[in-house]
């Protein structure tokens, strides 16, 4: 999956086959260790947040599929 196709609420699965939805954006860095990056790289490092059962996490959006 490629960040523009990740949406608010859209259901996903991993290859682990956790199932979850989207809940929200998150940077794959610390947000301490944004100061000084240009827009870019803030796009770059942006990453989808995704409620599982068990709890959310920020997930690469090559690492999961639409379901």
């Amino acid at each position: 999956m490629k960040l523009k196709e990740c949406k608010m609420g859209e259901v996903v699965v991993t290859e682990d086959l956790e199932v979850g939805h989207i809940v929200g954006f998150q940077y794959n860095v610390a947000l301490e260790n944004t100061n000084g990056m240009t827009k870019e790289d803030l796009f770059n490092r942006t990453i989808p947040v995704v409620k599982f059962p068990r709890g959310k996490r920020g997930i690469h959006p090559a690492n999961i599929k639409k379901l």
